[in-house]
């Protein structure tokens, strides 16, 4: 006969066990298993340590990490929190483990975030009254057209470079100065969080990109720019900048919310979506209210779009 379940947030005397814990469900060359990924990810959050765990006899059988965000609802600030590195052992799948979890995070937190889920996870989200947001938009701008590759992918980037010329609206404007994400003045940005999320010891990849008084952060993975995250009154010029100099062929950033949509259309890139939607659950009917797609604004720094990879 089963023995109860019991459920707990993480303290941080459970750090050891939950590393063992992802190392047997995930495997040894997961990026959950990624040297110190745990410790940066949870138990060193400026925002506190949020792991909901799932024990049964002692023994960790579910976890399911919490990072925490402070958005902007229409104005509102919002403490919200995005469930990641969500796991149930096999033998404990199917007992409500994942619905107490999104419980647990609603009685802690104000707003729940998803951007990518399962069938069965946006099952879940959308049986606990979840808005769909929509989904997450994918905006690039190709600098220069590709001189080789397969026929496919030439097309696509000569679309995408034609695009970019055709397009009116802002220009480059000014001088556009780049140093390592360590190295910024977050200014009067979230500086403790800003440092944990670029500046940790497991991602050492990021750079981070000033004009006037937008900044931006993301980093550089072959021919391509990500951009990650990308703030401030002349963001417009800002993403045009970015797009326009520099050696990379391509930059692209992950995107939601009306505002951001404007500004990357004003800049010259080109707008697509991906599959992945936007889930958001909160227990507060006034703010239930506020939930419309378009309203949130988010970038790959939210959540884990941009974590779950190797480092380097």
């Amino acid at each position: 006969m089963a023995t109860e379940l019991v459920f707990s947030w993480a303290v941080p005397e459970d750090l050891a066990a939950l590393e063992s814990f992802q190392a047997a469900a995930y495997g040894a060359d997961s990026v959950q298993t990624i040297p110190g990924r745990t410790r940066w990810m949870y138990f060193a959050h400026p925002l506190g340590l949020h792991v909901a765990l799932c024990r049964q006899d002692g023994r960790i059988v579910g976890a399911c990490g919490h990072l925490p965000q402070i958005v902007d609802l229409d104005g509102r600030r919002i403490e919200a929190a995005f469930g990641v590195d969500f796991m149930v052992d096999d033998g404990h799948r199917r007992r409500g483990i994942g619905r107490r979890f999104l419980e647990m995070r609603l009685e802690r937190f104000a707003l729940s975030l998803s951007t990518g889920q399962s069938p069965g996870m946006l099952a879940l989200y959308r049986s606990a009254g979840a808005v769909d947001m929509g989904s997450l938009g994918v905006a690039t701008f190709r600098r220069r057209p590709s001189v080789d590759g397969p026929p496919r992918k030439s097309l696509r980037d000569a679309v995408l470079w034609l695009h970019g010329l055709a397009s009116g609206g802002v220009r480059q404007d000014g001088l556009l100065a780049e140093s390592p994400a360590a190295a910024i003045d977050a200014g009067d940005e979230p500086g403790d969080w800003l440092r944990w999320r670029y500046n940790g010891p497991v991602y050492g990849d990021y750079a981070a990109w000033r004009l006037g008084d937008a900044s931006a952060y993301g980093r550089k993975a072959g021919e391509k720019r990500l951009v990650t995250r990308a703030v401030g009154p002349k963001r417009a010029e800002l993403l045009a900048t970015l797009a326009r100099t520099g050696p990379a062929r391509e930059t692209s950033v992950l995107f939601a919310g009306d505002a951001l949509r404007t500004d990357l259309r004003r800049a010259g890139y080109h707008l697509g979506a991906t599959t992945a939607r936007i889930m958001a659950v909160t227990l507060d009917p006034s703010l239930a209210a506020r939930l419309r797609p378009g309203r949130l604004e988010l970038t790959a720094e939210a959540a884990d779009a941009d974590l779950l990879r190797s480092p380097g």
